[in-house]
């Protein structure tokens, strides 16, 4: 999964940085939003072990946190935060949220850089999930399929962008900053139609309003008449893929744990009967597994379905 980070500082001492990650052929603009605020940092009081910081990550997310130098001391969340002891000076926490976005004190020549931390230093975190359509280019696919398009714009070099949306009453606001859009239609099937000028290059701002954080598409080296065409979706409750996970695996955990009582001595009834149970268990993981892996089949999520079931497999197992 590629990272790619961006840090904006803001007055008051308020810092804040997006991670976004890309899935697949779609392109996914979820964020994680930190925003650093040394306001609510003074108003801790929990007592620091000499020699450590303490930092403090608010959210309504289930995180889990890594250090490569130590391991670290968590608290269980407590009113939506998270209390993170670690040795102060130069650290790298991960933390990992369906991917590992790294939070740099003091490491040279690393990303999202900190100061080193102090000693009893608190630092205070606010982490929110952004949450931004996404898009793919489905440009070879429409034309292997002899989707091929003559423009005719209100100018006769104008090139299209072609969008279309899932589900199909998915409404779009469509802009471009520098004014190179010349027309744009809508088609009852959903379907966007966006003249653009050429040659030229672009960046379609795209906004739905259920997601306050626009998508920006970026339309580059578009010739004169040439077409493109865009796939543009609701972005992945990744929470859902999670709860998904874990349903398959429990029941590959029960399968697993019933299959160790057919190990003991029993008698040719009960032998029987536990077969048919066994065998049970088996039918019904095998059918929740294919039932989430076809739901996924073909999506970005595919991929963060099964790795976050056999995560839940290998636990089972411990």
């Amino acid at each position: 999964m590629n990272s790619h980070f961006f840090i904006k500082v803001f007055v008051k001492k308020i810092i804040i940085f997006f991670i976004f990650f890309n899935l697949g052929l779609a392109y996914s603009q979820s964020s994680l939003e930190f925003i650093l605020s040394d306001d609510k940092a003074v108003n801790i009081t929990k007592s620091i072990p000499d020699g450590q910081s303490l930092l403090v990550f608010e959210t309504d997310l289930n995180l889990k946190f890594d250090s490569s130098i130590e391991n670290l001391q968590i608290e269980d969340k407590i009113d939506g935060k998270y209390y993170v002891f670690v040795s102060s000076g130069p650290q790298v926490i991960t933390i990992k949220y369906f991917g590992d976005y790294s939070l740099n004190f003091g490491q040279i020549g690393m990303n999202n850089g900190f100061p080193s931390l102090n000693n009893n230093e608190v630092k205070y975190f606010t982490i929110s999930k952004l949450i931004a359509l996404q898009y793919e280019d489905i440009t070879k696919k429409e034309k292997d399929k002899g989707n091929n398009i003559v423009p005719i714009g209100p100018n006769v070099s104008d090139a299209l962008v072609v969008i279309n949306v899932f589900p199909p009453d998915l409404e779009l606001e469509i802009t471009e900053k520098n004014n190179g859009i010349t027309k744009v239609t809508k088609q009852t099937d959903g379907v966007y139609k966006i003249f653009l000028k050429a040659p030229a290059q672009h960046i379609l701002q795209i906004k739905n309003k259920e997601f306050k954080d626009p998508t920006n598409l970026p339309v580059d080296g578009l010739a004169s008449k040439e077409v493109r065409f865009y796939l543009v979706k609701k972005p992945t409750n990744l929470e859902d893929v999670s709860v998904d996970a874990q349903e398959a695996a429990n029941a590959n955990c029960e399968l697993r744990n019933y299959q160790k009582k057919l190990s003991g001595k029993h008698t040719d009834s009960e032998n029987e009967i536990m077969l048919k149970e066994y065998t049970r268990l088996f039918d019904l993981s095998q059918s929740i597994l294919k039932q989430k892996q076809q739901k996924y089949k073909g999506t970005e999520s595919g991929g963060i379905f099964m790795s976050e079931y056999t995560a839940r497999i290998l636990d089972c197992n411990k």
